[in-house]
């Protein structure tokens, strides 16, 4: 009676013993395959995977998560991006176009400069970030500001040109006064960049050249470019007749024997258009 007794003890405890193991082995596997309980509120993961590749389910705080590829070892890692708004000051400068050749060619040295001042704030939509990573725009959290960075200088300058072209021909434009939403419209941004949201994109300061004096400037410069042209036509149409008794000469010998002199006159009124255009 012992004798049974005792095996059925044993029975019992090899049972309770197996069925803690497969307890324990079950909770590993579920604590390692586990992931939301690693980002945080403020965060979004990413799960990668050598076998699978880029998960299309984001993994978000409070909402159960778990990923088998976790279970094979450095098979796969979670990406973890914070979700914050981003601010960035931006400045945008440069000289109109031959700008500095005007200004070295005129007395008084006119500065044909412009610069504006940018108030930035934005930020990544969250369930983009999967798309975004697919296409490569960027990897871990790092490249991710880097990526937001580099579009809202885009932006930038986009907006500096448009600014240009509306101070060309009103004098009386002042971008401080341009409000978010127009900037974000005039530049296309919400086309070009539809994973963004710009909470804040204005100007602080801006300064324009000034548009009359350099159309002024840039209409003499160009007149005198045409003169020393006009003048050189008229030396190479002289230095022509001289030459015309020496040519009459030459027509004697076959045609692929001649060789024509450089036409210099066709360089210039070459640099002349592409000046213009």
């Amino acid at each position: 009676m012992k004798n049974k007794n005792g095996k059925a003890h044993f029975r019992s405890a090899s049972f309770t013993v197996g069925a803690i193991i497969i307890l324990v082995f079950a909770t590993v596997i579920f604590f390692i395959g586990w992931t939301q309980i690693k980002v945080r509120s403020n965060s979004v993961g990413v799960v990668v995977s050598k076998i699978s590749g880029i998960s299309s389910t984001p993994v978000v705080s409070g909402k159960f998560s778990w990923h088998w590829d976790f279970l094979i070892p450095k098979n796969a890692e979670l990406r973890v991006f914070e979700i914050k708004q981003f601010s960035y000051q931006k400045k945008v400068s440069g000289v109109l176009p031959s700008g500095e050749v005007y200004q070295a060619a005129y007395s008084g040295q006119p500065d044909f400069s412009y610069n504006f001042d940018f108030d930035i704030t934005v930020s990544i939509n969250p369930e983009d970030i999967i798309e975004l990573m697919k296409k490569q725009k960027f990897s871990d959290q790092e490249s991710m500001e880097k990526y937001i960075e580099n579009c809202t200088e885009q932006v930038a300058r986009a907006a500096s040109n448009n600014f240009l072209k509306k101070a060309s021909v009103d004098m009386f434009f002042r971008p401080e006064t341009v409000v978010t939403e127009d900037i974000i419209y005039l530049t296309g941004a919400e086309k070009a960049f539809p994973n963004l949201e710009f909470q804040n994109f204005t100007v602080s300061n801006a300064k324009f050249p000034d548009f009359k004096l350099y159309q002024s400037v840039r209409s003499r410069y160009i007149e005198q470019l045409s003169k020393t042209v006009m003048n050189t036509l008229e030396t190479t149409g002289t230095s022509a007749e001289q030459n015309s008794t020496a040519s009459e000469d030459l027509a004697s010998e076959p045609l692929e024997e001649q060789l024509p002199p450089v036409d210099e006159t066709e360089k210039l009124l070459e640099q002349v258009e592409n000046f213009i255009n």
